[in-house]
């Protein structure tokens, strides 16, 4: 069993790493930001300058198809590391419910890790984490008050987590590098 102490800085630990997650995520994504942009510029460029540069048109293709594959290929990369960001953060919190039922403590005596979660947007939330329905009801309770059309909005616009920023670009990106790879092999065969 650990001392009090040490139970005090696990949950300071936890909170670290998922800060350092989150960190990560937004360096990832402002890089991947960066690189895309790099890439769109590069494409254009070659196909605006293909004349300047005295490219044949077979020499023009193979340029713009290693630009378009090398931007397919990290938003490839980026949806992996997205993916791993979502289940690092979702592995810390399950080591920290799982401290938490070890030690025979509650979640509802901690601050939230986040400041959102299912249970107080989602009334009927089932999964009772070690006692936090009782106390996130409550916060459900003062957030809405008697507003059930923002409770019920709040609700639908939850579920789209695939909005967020570091899970829809990447994928934006993969669809249209994957059709820019498409439309220029059309185009190197028709010519």
């Amino acid at each position: 069993m650990m001392s009090v102490n040490d139970k005090n800085d696990y949950h300071r630990i936890i909170r670290e790493m998922i800060k350092n997650e989150d960190e990560v995520r937004n360096s990832r994504s402002n890089w991947f930001i960066a690189i895309q942009g790099l890439l769109v510029n590069a494409f254009i460029n070659s196909l605006v300058h293909q004349k300047d540069l005295m490219l044949s048109t077979n020499a023009t293709y193979v340029i713009l198809i290693s630009i378009v594959s090398l931007g397919f290929i990290t938003s490839v990369s980026f949806l992996h590391a997205a993916w791993r960001s979502e289940r690092s953060i979702k592995m810390a919190l399950a080591c920290w419910n799982l401290f938490l039922i070890e030690n025979a403590q509650k979640i509802q005596d901690f601050p939230p890790i986040s400041l959102i979660t299912k249970g107080i947007i989602d009334k009927g939330a089932k999964d009772n984490i070690i006692g936090a329905m009782d106390w996130e009801k409550k916060v459900n309770k003062m957030m809405y008050k008697e507003d059930d059309c923002l409770k019920c909005c709040d609700k639908k616009r939850n579920k789209l987590d695939f909005l967020m920023p570091f899970q829809w670009i990447p994928i934006i990106f993969v669809v249209l590098w994957f059709v820019s790879i498409i439309g220029i092999i059309f185009l190197w065969i028709q010519n």
